[in-house]
C-alpha cells in the first residue's frame, strides 16, 4: 500500500506539476514568510536599543518590508527547496537569538 500511494503521488505531481509548484510556493509565501517575519521581528524588537515601546514598534513597522521581500522570493527562486531553506534558516536563528537575549 505504501507503494501505491507513492506511485500516486510521483503520477499526480506529473499531472499537476505546476499546480503543485504554485501551491508550494504560496503556502511558503503566506505561512513560512509569516512565521519568519514574525520571529525576526520579536528578535528586532528585543535587540534594538531603543526604549521597548520604540524598539517594537519599529521592528513591527520593518516586518512588513521582510514579509514582501520574502514573499517575492518565494516566487523569484530557482526551487521551492531553496525557499523553505532560507525559511527554515531564518526561523532557527531568529529564534535562538530571542532565546539567548532573554
Amino acid at each position: 500500500m505504501h507503494t501505491q500511494s507513492a506511485i500516486s503521488l510521483t503520477s499526480l505531481r506529473q499531472k499537476h506539476g505546476h499546480t503543485f509548484t504554485v501551491i508550494n510556493r504560496t503556502l511558503a509565501a503566506l505561512v513560512g514568510g509569516y512565521l519568519a517575519t514574525a520571529s525576526c521581528a520579536a528578535l528586532f524588537a528585543l535587540i534594538l536599543p531603543m526604549n521597548t515601546a520604540d524598539s517594537t514598534l519599529l521592528a513591527m513597522m520593518l516586518s512588513f518590508a521582510l514579509w514582501a521581500s520574502l514573499a517575492i522570493y518565494a516566487f523569484a527562486a530557482k526551487s521551492g527547496a531553496r525557499v523553505w531553506i532560507l525559511l527554515a534558516t531564518l526561523i532557527a536563528i531568529s529564534l535562538a537569538g530571542v532565546g539567548a537575549a532573554q
